[in-house]
């Protein structure tokens, strides 16, 4: 009975030591020899200064057992058995320095003096160590510490609160074993607010962005931002003499400010004849040149810079619905799904749902009677695009119609000029010119709004404000200038403004 307690008693004791001298981490290097048929493997276990060295020849192995030291660069090897022998480690090799037949060697260990001893601190994961050199053999000792050093932290990572009313902390990770250690509160807000935009608006002139008061919800901080699309604000014009005093622009977006660089006589961006934009400057409504009135303004050429380009670095004036971008007023339209291959002026291919900016420019008309036609098809639309249900049918009136709409608001809103404009409307069959005169071209913006063109003229059709002999057909002009009867009015065709002057303009 008692063996077996004290069986039991060794075994736990046993244990304990496995455990306990296996948590001590292991600094052990096996280095290998094949010289003449001998195999060689030497253990070195620098924890302890011993070593083993193996030799194996055929199926005869031999085994050798004892301390070692390093001396100039080398390795010796101390045993009961052979005395010292001397190896050189070459990474994962070694080799012997004399010959290993003349295991009688024996070398006198050195009577070391120590140097001053040097502590390298430990960490969590490793033990730190006191390391002297010997000043005659330069034999190293190391003596490792008993326990691991402390945890190494890190800088620490920020983490701010998710709202003003929230403090944030600063968490401490170990570098060495990736362990979270801690955390430390901020002794300040975080001061992140979550605003809502409010109505009010600040407007400080066309030469600054609007903004937008915006309130926190949670602090009811307020901050004034500016708004997104990059508006701005209004234009001033103390001397009343239509043009802003600050930016430069005409009521209706115009440049009064135009180039002639290689002076061939037209502005080198918007292309337009200088002495035109010199008179549309002086006289916006009303100007004639070259047989032909200018009145108001609208979109037509392509621009040389790309939409995305002028929404970036450009800025939005909410009251025209234009772009200011350098010294030129753009005009940006989104395309429809194309039908088949057109080109804008510049030779550019037109794709279907992309976004393309065009040049403002005056816009020219050519009198018959007491009405300017203008003299080309500047935009596109549909008759009626929402269909009006009377009586079970479908309306063709003009003015029921959403072309009737679009041109009286949106259309006369974009050339401008309501002071010397008295009305703005489409032909009807009865007041259309000769044929000859009826033949319009398209502009890049109608083009881009959907209308086609059919020769390298670029001749288009366009609408006139005659119903048709159906509910869903309406009368237009085709490309050649001849009236056509019964089209439908869900296809897009080209619009040609006309204006009557009031009596003093005219």
């Amino acid at each position: 009975m008692k063996r077996s307690v004290i069986s039991g008693f060794c075994l736990i004791l046993l244990t304990l030591i496995v455990l306990l001298t296996g948590c001590a981490q292991k600094n052990v290097s096996v280095y290998t020899l094949n010289e003449n048929g001998v195999e060689y493997t030497l253990t070195l276990n620098e924890n302890d200064g011993t070593f083993v060295l193996i030799e194996k020849t055929g199926e005869e192995t031999k085994e050798y057992e004892g301390t070692f030291t390093v001396k100039d660069g080398g390795v010796v090897l101390g045993s009961t058995n052979f005395g010292y022998r001397s190896v050189r480690l070459l990474g994962d090799a070694f080799v012997f320095i004399t010959n290993p037949n003349g295991m009688e060697e024996e070398l006198p260990p050195c009577e070391h003096e120590w140097g001053k001893a040097t502590h390298v601190e430990g960490d969590c994961r490793h033990y730190g160590y006191t390391e002297q050199t010997c000043k005659k053999c330069n034999e190293t000792e190391k003596t490792y510490d008993t326990a691991y050093g402390e945890h190494i932290l890190d800088g620490g990572k920020h983490v701010e609160g998710k709202t003003c009313t929230d403090y944030g902390y600063t968490e401490y990770t170990c570098t060495v074993c990736k362990e979270k250690l801690e955390t430390v509160k901020d002794e300040t807000l975080s001061g992140r607010h979550d605003y809502e935009e409010t109505e009010t608006v600040r407007d400080k002139g066309c030469t600054f962005i609007l903004q937008k008061l915006n309130r926190c919800r949670n602090c009811n901080h307020e901050e004034y931002m500016e708004v997104a699309n990059r508006s701005i604000g209004s234009h001033r014009d103390e001397n009343e003499d239509g043009i802003c005093d600050v930016c430069g622009r005409l009521k209706n977006g115009l440049p009064s400010v135009h180039d002639d660089k290689n002076e061939d006589g037209y502005c080198d961006t918007c292309h337009v004849k200088m002495t035109v934009l010199q008179g549309v400057i002086s006289s916006p409504c009303g100007y004639e040149e070259d047989g032909k009135t200018y009145v108001g303004v609208y979109p037509q050429l392509i621009a040389g810079q790309s939409a995305r380009i002028i929404r970036d670095a450009g800025r939005y004036d909410p009251d025209l619905d234009v772009w200011y971008y350098g010294t030129e007023t753009y005009v940006i339209r989104k395309t429809p799904t194309m039908y088949d291959e057109k080109k804008f002026s510049d030779n550019v291919v037109v794709n279907g749902k992309e976004s393309y900016a065009f040049i403002l420019q005056p816009l020219a008309f050519v009198k018959y009677g007491d009405k300017y036609i203008c003299d080309r098809i500047v935009d596109g639309e549909v008759f009626l695009s929402d269909s009006v249900k009377i009586n079970d049918g479908v309306t063709n009136v003009w003015e029921e119609s959403t072309l009737y709409t679009y041109v009286k608001e949106t259309m006369a809103a974009r050339i401008g000029c309501a002071e010397e404009v008295a009305s703005i409307d489409l032909l009807s069959v009865g007041e259309m010119p000769p044929e000859s005169e009826c033949i319009k071209t398209v502009t890049d913006y109608a083009l881009a709004g959907g209308v086609k063109y059919y020769d390298v003229d670029r001749k288009g059709e366009w609408f006139l404000k005659t119903a048709g002999k159906a509910a869903d057909k309406v009368c237009c002009v085709g490309w050649g200038g001849i009236k056509q009867d019964d089209v439908s009015i869900s296809v897009i065709r080209g619009v040609v403004p006309v204006v009557r002057l009031k009596e003093n303009n005219e």
